[in-house]
């Protein structure tokens, strides 16, 4: 068990949690809201990397409030996209027949480079190429994996000591008995 759990935190170490926050807009044709803001905790081996996960979601496109089982991600090249799995998958956006979104950026540079977004309420599909009043990437609150296994080695030690006199105290009772 304690094997384990130090390779465990071993992977851990190897990837990273980070928070994306994001406003886009104007929109056009204008019947959609004027801009969207959203968030997203994803996990990365670095900022610059390729998603590994999205871990948790809050994005909102008129109607639609997206849960963290409704979305995606994928990577191809140095672009990263988080997208609704709604239109058949996280690159597709059918474009007026579901509510669906879709977000792109240059995870290299953090750069982003599109966003998308459908309603079934409505025909058109909105699209914002560049235009973000508020992009950014940040390294996500976590503990470190050296305290975990801190943790974990304490908790073992301390099991293996109960047991060492446990076994003491009854070695004493059958020597006295």
């Amino acid at each position: 068990m304690l094997i384990t759990s130090m390779i465990w935190c071993m992977n851990a170490a190897n990837a990273a949690s980070f928070l994306l926050n994001f406003t886009a807009g104007p929109f056009t044709p204008g019947t959609g809201p004027a801009t969207i803001s959203g968030s997203f905790n994803y996990t990365a081996a670095s900022a610059t990397s390729p998603i590994t996960s999205v871990d948790s979601v809050s994005v909102t496109t008129q109607a639609t409030t997206y849960t963290l089982a409704a979305i995606g991600s994928s990577s191809a090249g140095n672009i990263s996209t988080i997208g609704a799995l709604s239109g058949g998958g996280v690159d597709t956006i059918p474009g007026g027949s579901v509510d669906d979104f879709r977000l792109t950026w240059d995870h290299t540079t953090g750069t982003p480079s599109d966003f998308r977004y459908s309603t079934a309420a409505t025909s058109p599909l909105y699209t914002l190429s560049g235009s973000f009043s508020n992009f950014t990437i940040t390294p996500a609150a976590v503990p470190e994996p050296g305290t975990a296994a801190l943790v974990l080695i304490l908790g073992a030690g301390t099991l293996v000591g109960r047991r060492l006199r446990r076994k003491s105290e009854q070695d004493i009772v059958s020597e006295t008995a």
